[in-house]
């Protein structure tokens, strides 16, 4: 009798990525190519860019400890998105994420690759 493989999915291979940037705390190109293939190179490019260009702040309430992220806009007319772990404010995450078409907006990948990176 054969052994059952496991099937990985899209999900579980972006969160071995992610725990492997984390343990390494260094993108490197295989990881970045990986990224992008599962979820798409424009996607990364853009998350990478805000991580880049510090648009992200923590916000940490006391005394619960609770937090959430804030992420400034590109345009400075616009108000930042409020993330959470698996919520984004911004218009692509009920959009695109609710719907089941994109694992991640660019700010939730965003928040993710500087968490694992920090």
């Amino acid at each position: 009798m054969l052994g059952k493989k496991r099937i990985s999915t899209s999900c579980d291979v972006v969160g071995a990525l992610l725990a492997s940037i984390e343990k390494e705390k260094n993108l490197d190109v295989r990881n970045l190519r990986a990224l992008g293939f599962c979820l798409s190179n424009d996607l990364v490019h853009k998350a990478l860019d805000i991580v880049y260009k510090k648009r992200i702040s923590l916000v940490v309430a006391q005394p619960s400890g609770r937090h959430y992220f804030c992420v400034n806009s590109e345009r400075k007319t616009r108000n930042p998105y409020i993330c959470f772990h698996n919520y984004c404010s911004c218009f692509d995450f009920s959009r695109e994420v609710m719907c089941g078409k994109k694992m991640f907006c660019k700010h939730m990948l965003a928040i993710r690759l500087a968490s694992a990176l920090s």
